[in-house]
Parts: structure tokens; sequence; C-alpha cells
């Protein structure tokens, strides 16, 4: 856990849920303490390498991939109210499982990713998943905020912010 596990990226002073639906809504979190606590930053890589990881309320930040995966068939892997940010393009949050046995169960929840430093590419690349839930984050990429989604099924995309347009 983060030290703001839990707390929102979204300001959200107008709408009855969550759900970031403006720009002025959404906390950039270009200083430490925009969400009211000091910020817990990990200024390097975080690699997944088993399944049921839960993280919540991280900032998430480097030019060579603040997120990465090792092996397929990692189930289970929550990420929320967190930031992944910083990365050169070909870095971005990127799991590509092609052994042909499916991941599944994610929840990607109330996350802004993105914020691409440099690099051509997008902001999330998923392949090979199942039964997946992507809701109320926000993904922002100087340009658009490209996805490249393959070979999913039952992968629901649900109130999501598209800062500067989608690519997908």
């Amino acid at each position: 856990w983060g030290s703001a596990k839990g707390l929102s990226i979204s300001q959200d002073g107008a709408d009855a849920d969550n759900k970031v639906d403006e720009v002025s809504e959404v906390i950039f979190d270009l200083s430490d303490g925009g969400r009211g606590v000091g910020e817990t930053w990990i200024n390097g890589t975080v690699t997944v390498a088993h399944d049921g990881v839960t993280m919540d309320g991280l900032r998430l930040h480097n030019y060579y991939g603040p997120l990465k995966f090792e092996g397929t068939d990692i189930d289970n892997f929550t990420l929320k109210h967190s930031y992944v940010t910083g990365f050169n393009a070909p870095d971005a949050f990127k799991y590509i499982d092609t052994d042909g046995v499916k991941s599944t169960g994610w929840l990607l929840d109330g996350n802004l990713i993105g914020g691409v430093s440099g690099g051509v590419g997008g902001s999330l690349y998923l392949t090979g998943m199942e039964d997946v839930v992507v809701s109320d984050n926000v993904f922002w990429r100087p340009g658009a905020a490209h996805m490249y989604i393959e070979d999913v099924t039952n992968v629901d995309f649900i109130d999501n912010f598209y800062l500067q347009g989608l690519h997908a």
C-alpha cells in the first residue's frame, strides 16, 4: 500500500460518483501532496511476477518503465488509486500473454496512466487476457491516450477518461 491508499486521483466535485469526466477534475500530481498526503513515490521499476498482487495509492515513475511483468499467466492483479507515469513510450504499462492460456481476474481502477516522456507508443497494452475490468482511469498521453488491446475476452472498459483523445 502507498500513503494515498484509497484516495481518488480526481477532485470529482460535481459528480455523484468517482467518475472522472472533465479535465478540471484530474489531480495530475505534478507536485507532492496533491491528494492531501505525501505520495509514496517509487522512482524505479516495480516488477510483478506472481498472482494475487494488489497495489493501491502509489506513484510509479520511471523513464525505463515504472511497472513491468515477469512471465505470463499472472492472474488477479489489481492496481488502484495510483499513478503510472514518466515512461518512454516503448516501456509503457504492458502485459503480453501469448502462451495460449489467458490471464484472468485483473482490475485496473481509479488510476492515472500515461504522461509519456518520450518515444512513440501508447499508455496501455493488454494481450491474452480474460475477465478484466478497466474502470474510472485517466489515460494521458500528450497527443493521444493510445491503447493496444489484443486477444482478449470479457474485458470491460467502464467510465474511463482519455485526455487528449483516444487511439485504440
